[in-house]
């Protein structure tokens, strides 16, 4: 690959560049055994094997070429050696002392058995690190910065306090206010992004999550959607939520079939009955997952706790004429555009019931309290999936979202559920609002990124926006 982009020659050519490919060169010289033989990793994988193999190679300078000049190294790169000045950087809490992320399934508990440095080890060795450099250097200036890209409070690290505590128990103080010095500069300052939208590249199908993204940030929707871009894949050994929500839905998809054949053939199963057919399933499914990552075992837990008021809602649900007739459903319509170009929705519905006079009603599982849940109902113009499984399903007369989460052994069964009110009205409104925006981008709206606090904090796009630079003159210009 770095052949065929014509890398190879430039980094061969460079000081840093060449000792990358040293370090790459290492991975053929591993034994079989160690790599795995021919395996085939994913890009995921490969990134996070690359980025081990960088993170244990510190760069070595070359010989200085003159009198002057300036080396940049890591803490322990100084061991040994003395300056004419050190500045150290990062001296915050969450750098220093720095962490290693922990591999696989090399946790800081493991290698403590198998004798291998640990955490603690290597703190320590970077307070000897620290020690030495200030020990062995006349002028050492210490600096962090006090808030992060977010915006996030930094607070100097406990070293560095006790530090300066020891040294005013001394009468000696290392702490020194700077005044920061102006500069003059020519930049050409810019606001708020707001870039025209390409109608090539306006989607033709359309998701709920699709559409919620053009509604939270415009701009999110440009990069994300309309761009293609996206977040690198990153090799995770750790249990994510979302991997729980796959697995209850599992779970409730067997255990609503189970009951819906058994009603079939007539069999009538008391709660105590239903709830041990859901405890069995359930043990069924999350059994393997807990067997491979403990950590599943807490989220397992609180489902236990949460079983008996789903099973006590779903009777009293089906006391009022309402029973499960569908689960996981995959659903598309061409929703017809004034332009007589059609847009293809698609999505998956979690749920449908089917109630008395034949009424359906469409459900979305959420591993959110009921708390939260109603506070969505002030957001339905921001979070429109339950009135998007009301266009994919044109008989639904009802919505509601179902929690998975927050109740306890013996809550009210009313607790399991929150209804969309006016839901043939919101149905109504999402289909008039989703094709004024899209003739909007059709014929080359503008796209600003006006994304709020809770939209930026897991946005990708947040590089591409800049926001951090032009926030507090915030004002997009949405003239063509």
């Amino acid at each position: 690959m770095l052949d065929g982009l014509g890398m190879r020659a430039a980094l061969a050519a460079d000081d840093a560049g060449s000792q990358l490919l040293d370090a790459l060169a290492r991975l053929q010289e591993l034994p079989l055994d160690e790599t795995g033989g021919h395996a085939t990793l994913s890009q995921g994988e490969f990134r996070a094997m690359l980025s081990a193999l960088l993170e244990s190679v510190a760069y070595k300078e070359p010989s200085a070429s003159g009198p002057a000049r300036i080396t940049i190294l890591p803490l322990n790169g100084a061991r040994m050696r003395r300056f004419e000045g050190v500045v150290i950087v990062g001296c915050d809490d969450a750098q220093l002392p720095s962490s290693a992320a922990e591999l696989m399934f090399f946790s800081n508990q493991m290698r403590r058995e198998l004798d291998l440095e640990d955490r603690e080890a290597r703190f320590a060795q970077q307070a000897r690190d620290l020690a030495e450099v200030l020990l062995n250097n006349d002028d050492v200036v210490l600096t962090w910065q006090r808030y992060g890209s977010r915006g996030e409070p930094h607070h100097v690290s406990g070293w560095i306090e006790r530090l300066a505590a020891c040294c005013a128990r001394a009468g000696v103080s290392i702490e020194a206010a700077a005044a920061a010095q102006a500069h003059e500069t020519f930049a050409d300052p810019h606001g708020m992004p707001a870039p025209a939208a390409e109608p090539a590249l306006v989607p033709v199908r359309w998701s709920a999550q699709a559409y919620n993204m053009l509604r939270r940030c415009p701009y999110q929707f440009f990069a994300g959607r309309m761009l293609g871009l996206a977040g690198l894949e990153t090799v995770s050994d750790e249990l994510e939520k979302r991997e729980i929500g796959e697995h209850l839905h599992h779970v409730l998809l067997r255990y609503h079939k189970d009951l819906q054949a058994r009603r079939e053939r007539g069999e009538a199963l008391a709660e105590d009955q239903r709830l041990a057919r859901l405890a069995e399933i359930s043990d069924d499914v999350f059994g393997a997952l807990m067997a491979e990552d403990g950590n599943a075992i807490a989220y397992y837990r609180r489902w236990r706790e949460v079983m008996p008021s789903y099973v006590a809602w779903q009777s009293a649900r089906e006391a009022e004429g309402w029973f499960w007739r569908g689960g996981e459903l995959d659903a598309g319509i061409d929703l017809p555009m004034p332009d007589g170009q059609p847009l293809r929705l698609t999505g998956r519905i979690d749920r449908l019931d089917q109630g008395p006079g034949g009424a359906h009603a469409v459900l979305d599982y959420k591993t959110q309290s009921t708390t939260r849940l109603k506070r969505k109902l002030a957001e339905v113009e921001e979070d429109c999936q339950l009135p998007f499984y009301g266009l994919l399903r044109a008989d639904a007369a009802a919505g509601s979202w179902v929690s998975l989460e927050g109740a306890r052994e013996g809550a009210a069964a009313a607790q399991r559920e929150v209804g969309l009110p006016d839901f043939e009205a919101a149905v109504i409104w999402l289909e008039r609002q989703m094709r004024d925006d899209v003739m909007r981008l059709r014929q080359g709206a503008r796209l600003p990124a006006f994304g709020d606090a809770s939209a930026c904090l897991y946005c990708t796009a947040r590089g591409l926006c800049r926001k951090g630079f032009w926030e507090s003159t915030a004002v997009p210009a949405l003239t063509s």
